[in-house]
């Protein structure tokens, strides 16, 4: 449910968005998502550079971090304005398995880590301004639309990496745009 400080349009917006994330997800990646933590994430990044290294094709994982960061915070801050504690949990869930089937191919993964460090340019230490948006509801439109914004690229992320190879292939999935917009 909404807070009452917030206002019935963004409201509207921010439960279509969550709504249209949650009915594209297969009820297997429902359950695994809501149950994955920043630390799953944070493993799964470790996983990642251990393999890499081993096949002599490390990556600069470290792009990852203002964005993972970035979007912890912002799940906080959603929460002053909408009741958001299972949509905070499509956080974690896509990157972790974004990344994990990005991860198979390398070309995919830069591109991948490029957009999320990209994503994570728009993202400021939003916990030093909560007392500034407690104090002005408005302002968490705008939140909400980039965080509508990043469920919409984890959405189609996710089609395009569930999608089974038939037959299986060794070429990576084209790179996904940053979304652009309203932020």
């Amino acid at each position: 449910m909404a807070s009452s400080r917030s206002h019935p349009l963004l409201d509207d917006i921010f439960e279509h968005a969550v709504s249209r994330f949650e009915a594209s997800l297969a009820d297997k990646q429902r359950r695994k998502f809501q149950g994955c933590t920043r630390g799953d994430v944070d493993d799964e990044i470790l996983g990642i550079q251990k393999r890499l290294a081993l096949e002599r094709q490390q990556r600069n994982m470290r792009r990852l971090s203002k964005f993972i960061e970035g979007m912890t915070q912002l799940g906080k801050v959603i929460e002053v304005f909408v009741n958001a504690d299972i949509t905070v949990a499509f956080v974690p869930g896509p990157i972790r398995f974004v990344l994990l089937a990005a991860g198979t191919w390398v070309e995919s993964l830069d591109c991948l880590l490029d957009t999320y460090a990209e994503m994570g340019e728009f993202l400021p230490g939003l916990s030093q301004y909560e007392k500034c948006l407690r104090r002005h509801p408005a302002i968490g439109g705008h939140l909400r639309n980039y965080y509508c914004d990043v469920l919409e690229f984890h959405r189609k992320a996710l089609s395009v990496f569930s999608r089974p190879s038939n037959p299986p292939t060794t070429e990576a999935p084209l790179c996904l745009p940053v979304p652009q917009g309203r932020y």
